[in-house]
């Protein structure tokens, strides 16, 4: 990454595509450091959807200001620009998680897939505490080894808590 400023952006991008997986990004289309075919900004607004599939050739590239890759609208391949603070969401495509920069989210309410309001109040704790099953109360019986050599079979032994 270039410069000194960690961009969670970017780094979830070229993670997501050095695993050979889809970044999909979610970008606010009326921005003007968004370029776009004017088309696409008219029908799609602030929630223009772009995948970066790493199949594809995009010729992408990310820079200090953005996003730069080579996408198909309607047939027509678009050298787009989109700067970092009008994506405001990127998700793995095939898993739906990512990250959301809430300071990017256009000013207008969000799709309702994309809606999170964060919990009031401070979260209810419980102590939980556990119990010991009946079973685990007693030692197991010591390990003999097998009466007939020439029938051995492999025995194992349940070391609890881990630690040998």
């Amino acid at each position: 990454m270039e410069g000194d400023v960690f961009n969670p952006i970017r780094f979830f991008i070229e993670h997501l595509h050095g695993m050979g997986r889809t970044p999909r990004l979610y970008i606010d289309g009326r921005r003007s450091d968004v370029d776009i075919p004017e088309s696409v900004r008219k029908r799609w607004g602030s929630n223009l959807i772009i995948d970066l599939d790493p199949s594809y050739p995009l010729q992408l590239v990310l820079n200090e200001k953005g996003v730069e890759a080579d996408l198909a609208f309607q047939g027509l391949v678009w050298r787009c620009r989109f700067s970092w603070e009008s994506i405001y969401l990127v998700v793995d495509r095939s898993t739906g998680r990512g990250i959301f920069i809430e300071a990017h989210r256009p000013p207008e309410q969000l799709p309702p897939e994309l809606q999170w309001t964060p919990p009031r109040g401070r979260p209810e704790l419980k102590l939980i505490t556990f119990e010991k099953h009946p079973e685990e109360e007693t030692e197991p019986p010591p390990l003999q080894p097998p009466s007939d050599p020439s029938n051995q079979r492999r025995v194992f032994r349940v070391i609890k808590g881990g630690k040998s």
